[in-house]
Formats: C-alpha cells, sequence, structure tokens
C-alpha cells in the first residue's frame, strides 16, 4: 500500500510540474490514470514545440 501511494504521490507531482494540479482523489485518477494524463500533456508539449521549431525554420528560408 506504501509503494501505491508513493507512485501516486510521485505522478500527482508530475503532473504539478506540468502545471496541473488535482483538488482531490477518486476513483478517475488512479495511478493509470494519472501516469496516461502525464504522456499525454508532455506528448502535446512536444508535437507544439516541433511545429513551432518548424514554422520557425519555414520563416527563415
Amino acid at each position: 500500500m506504501a509503494n501505491k501511494n508513493q507512485r501516486y504521490s510521485w505522478w500527482k507531482n508530475e503532473l504539478a510540474s506540468l502545471g496541473l494540479l488535482l483538488k482531490k482523489r477518486n476513483e478517475f485518477n488512479d495511478i493509470k490514470e494519472l501516469s496516461s494524463l502525464a504522456d499525454n500533456i508532455k506528448q502535446t508539449f512536444i508535437h507544439d514545440y516541433k511545429n513551432s521549431s518548424d514554422l520557425k525554420t519555414n520563416k527563415q528560408n
């Protein structure tokens, strides 16, 4: 149980570092849900970064 709470806390902190704060814990924000959400946010950041880099490169050419 302690390990599960540590993993939950880790994912909660990971989401906080991405700008998403969780108000309360319920059945909709279990560890799997938190990890999927963090991954989706990171993928969106990467996608947006690549798009902005491509746009910058195209403007220079």
